[in-house]
């Protein structure tokens, strides 16, 4: 933040999202680490003012009021252009797992495009190296216990399709089982236990 804040040239607004980006995924990715402790009391305020300047730097389209740097954190522009962000940065927030973050900022009145819960669980079995981290049971239990319905429909970003947060967990699971990700005797309990318990709480709700 001190670095967005105190650049050594002279700041420039602008709308290449690529430029912050590296600066962007090291610090939310510092604020999940710092999540895990309970005295770390200016986790909130600070990823809300990493949001600000965000703001800031950004340059908006006049002709469109949704317009916010953080949109260009999903998919491609054409599949973006297309589709509803109520709030862009909750749902980066949320892939990158911000629990208390999250937590802070909820309930919100749902406005359309893809629900925060299937944001939640976009890791939910993964092997492959990324930047976002494997789906939190905790996050997940959050944002239930918040209201969200794992049944709620909405159409995905890509494919284009229709689909609900617990049509998305099932296609998880199917693309697991035929990788061969499933590790039905695994004690790990970030691994085979952590999935489970969130598949645990889809039920419940």
């Amino acid at each position: 933040i001190t670095q967005l804040k105190l650049p050594l040239e002279e700041p420039e607004r602008h709308r290449r999202l690529d430029q912050w980006w590296p600066d962007i995924v090291l610090a939310l990715t510092h604020a999940r680490y710092a999540s895990n402790d309970p005295e770390s009391d200016m986790l909130v305020p600070l990823t809300s003012e990493l949001d600000t300047i965000l703001r800031w730097y950004w340059l908006p389209r006049k002709t469109d009021p949704n317009d916010n740097w953080a949109r260009g954190a999903f998919g491609s522009y054409e599949a973006r252009n297309k589709t509803v962000y109520h709030d862009p940065f909750l749902s980066l927030t949320t892939k990158f797992g911000l629990c208390r973050y999250v937590d802070s900022q909820l309930p919100r009145t749902y406005k359309g495009g893809q629900p925060l819960l299937s944001y939640a669980i976009e890791f939910l079995i993964s092997r492959r190296h990324t930047i976002y981290p494997l789906s939190s049971p905790l996050l997940v239990s959050t944002i239930l216990h918040h209201g969200a319905d794992p049944n709620q429909s909405y159409t995905a970003l890509s494919p284009r399709r229709e689909t609900t947060p617990w049509l998305e967990a099932l296609e998880c699971l199917r693309e697991a089982h035929r990788r061969g990700w499933m590790e039905y005797y695994c004690i790990d309990p970030e691994r085979t236990a952590r999935w489970v318990q969130i598949l645990r709480l889809f039920l419940e709700h």
